[in-house]
């Protein structure tokens, strides 16, 4: 009987388990990954809803929650027609240097933006990077969004770790009851008759904007044709002005007005008749807010370093602007609401603090309200191995343990009031830290030293223990080893120069040696040229001198050959020819003297 394999039913279902398990371990094990290097930009709140005219704050936030950034950069786009910026704050900002602080351009409906966080980085859930605010323009819904950015991770080698740029969609609705028109002008019904004036007030120049000043001036221009003038300011936005004034007057100053929107109406009159009315709004709101609550809301720890409130005021007339908030009687923030009522101040140093929270409307009128703000400190760090004695040109080595991931600083004073300088660095996963303070210090045995240290959110801890430092100066071993060194190069310099100069100088008597030995061989061979040529110009007949040459005529031919060899190779010396000539020639002189008697 012949046997057949058959599989259990089950197996193809294992195996499908199988490999979808194997595939989500795949998936989050990228994701994971992923995540790692995830560092983003985005604003907040994330939507919203205003009116023409109305404010919204949005903060510019960075996340990177699992690796630390130093460097970010970016540009936010907003449509123009809809939105328009109204200011842009750095308080609170997680930024340490501004390479380009926030600068906007309603005109081109931009934000760039450019700064640095100084070593250690960030590396965190959410950070104010800075906070923006607008006001409703136009009719839609309006996009805020990145066009650019980029994250820098604090890695040595500046990678762009950012994985996300979120945007912000606000609606801006026109305002319930629409407001007549601010500036208006009732066209002219008679022929000829004048235009509606040009109006404008010094005190209250924008229509649209609200001032606490009760009395409103106005101005327009009279025509030289003009023969009267009416004018009418009331709470009617289109009235018609009846009565003519005294003369013909180009201002008005009005009475104490009381809040709200005014309207000032104007004409003129000439020949032809009464002209077009012109209509300018002045808003008036010359009263503080009418109420202002501040309610501390719970801390998010223990240590927990930002204030927080519920802010709620409600001014009847312009509404609310903005607020702004004090610490210890400074400035230390402005923020406006973006509907949520929630502030949260910027990192606060440990301790209690009185909080002075002012509510401003439209116009600048405020109410005030003091509140209370305590934050704890994080346990101080230790100080395990410092160099308690240092020389003034060597640095200042301090090691010990505070929380993982501080940011440590180590603070250096001279006595109680002098400077105080400070090195930071970041404390690794166990919390220990090495930092080294390389500036030079003078001589001094009065220097203290104490070391703080800041969490990611920016809580800070309590000064550790001082520890003295003394500071002496270099000694006298190490002057002499620097005097000996300095000794040595100066000697190796100067023989190196002696060197060069004897060389050089060698050299140069040389090249004269030479140089009059050529001029002296060459003035030879041209005297002896020229007592050859003599002796070839003397009267004698070409036989005579060759008989006389005959009785040397193997040494003379040998001669001959050398002296032709040499005009082959271009040399020229003094031929031996010229003594055998010299001999002839003596030899004929003694034939032609006559002998004596």
């Amino acid at each position: 009987m012949e046997e057949t394999s058959q599989e259990h039913p089950s197996f193809p279902l294992i195996r499908l388990m199988a490999a979808l398990f194997g595939l989500v371990l795949s998936c989050a094990f990228l994701s994971a990954a992923h995540a790692a290097q995830a560092a983003s930009m985005y604003v907040n709140p994330p939507s919203g809803e205003i009116e023409i005219n109305d404010p919204i704050t949005l903060e510019v936030l960075l996340s990177s929650p699992d690796q630390a950034v130093n460097a970010v950069n970016g540009t936010i786009r907003f449509p123009t027609e809809l939105l328009e910026v109204s200011g842009v704050s750095v308080n609170g900002s997680v930024i340490s240097l501004w390479l380009q602080q926030p600068e906007y351009s309603n005109e081109n409906g931009t934000i760039r933006f450019e700064g640095v966080v100084l070593n250690p980085g960030y590396q965190g859930p959410g950070a104010r990077l800075f906070t923006v605010t607008l006001r409703g323009k136009g009719n839609g819904n309006a996009d805020v969004a990145f066009s650019s950015g980029a994250i820098l991770a604090n890695d040595g080698m500046g990678t762009n770790v950012i994985t996300g740029l979120s945007k912000g969609t606000y609606t801006v609705n026109a305002p319930s009851v629409a407001p007549p028109v601010p500036e208006a002008t009732t066209p002219v019904e008679t022929p000829g008759a004048p235009g509606g004036p040009q109006v404008a007030s010094p005190s209250h120049p924008s229509p649209t904007a609200w001032y606490p000043g009760r009395v409103a001036t106005f101005t327009w221009n009279v025509p030289p044709e003009t023969t009267a003038v009416a004018y009418l300011l009331d709470r009617r936005p289109n009235s018609t002005p009846a009565s003519a004034a005294d003369g013909t007057p180009s201002s008005f100053v009005s009475g104490v007005l009381t809040d709200g929107a005014w309207y000032f109406h104007v004409r003129t009159k000439n020949q032809y008749g009464w002209g077009g009315i012109s209509h300018f709004r002045v808003q008036v709101d010359g009263t503080s807010p009418s109420s202002f609550t501040a309610t501390a809301l719970p801390s998010v720890s223990a240590n927990d370093p930002l204030a927080r409130f519920k802010l709620s005021a409600y001014d009847a007339t312009s509404g609310i602007s903005h607020y702004e908030i004090f610490v210890e009687g400074r400035e230390f923030d402005r923020w406006v609401d973006p509907g949520t009522h929630q502030y949260r101040s910027p990192p606060l140093p440990p301790g209690s603090h009185t909080l002075t929270i002012r509510a401003v409307d439209l116009a600048g009128n405020s109410l005030e309200r003091e509140a209370q703000a305590t934050v704890t400190a994080l346990p101080a760090p230790s100080i395990h191995s410092y160099t308690a004695l240092i020389r003034s040109d060597e640095p200042l080595i301090v090691r010990g343990g505070a929380f993982p991931n501080a940011r440590v600083n180590v603070w250096v004073q001279r006595g109680e009031s002098g400077v105080m300088d400070t090195a930071q660095d970041q404390a690794d996963v166990r919390g220990l830290y090495t930092i080294v303070y390389d500036r030079d210090l003078e001589k001094g045995d009065d220097y203290r030293i104490w070391v703080t240290a800041v969490d990611e959110l920016g809580a800070q801890t309590l000064p550790s223990e001082e520890k003295p430092l003394r500071v002496v100066a270099a000694s006298v071993e190490e002057i002499g080893n620097m005097a000996v060194r300095l000794l040595v190069t100066m000697v190796v310099l100067l023989s190196l120069l002696f060197t060069a100069g004897w060389l050089l100088a060698f050299i140069w008597r040389k090249l004269l040696w030479l140089s009059s030995l050529l001029v002296t061989e060459s003035r030879v061979s041209h005297a002896h040229v020229e007592r050859t040529a003599e002796i070839l110009r003397r009267d004698e007949t070409l036989a005579e001198l060759k008989k006389d040459i005959k009785e040397n005529e193997e040494e003379l031919e040998m001669e001959v050959q050398r002296i032709e060899r040499d005009k082959e190779r271009g040399e020229v010396r003094r031929p031996k020819v010229v003594r055998l000539v010299q001999t002839a020639v003596q030899k004929r002189k003694a034939k032609k003297k006559p002998p004596t008697a």
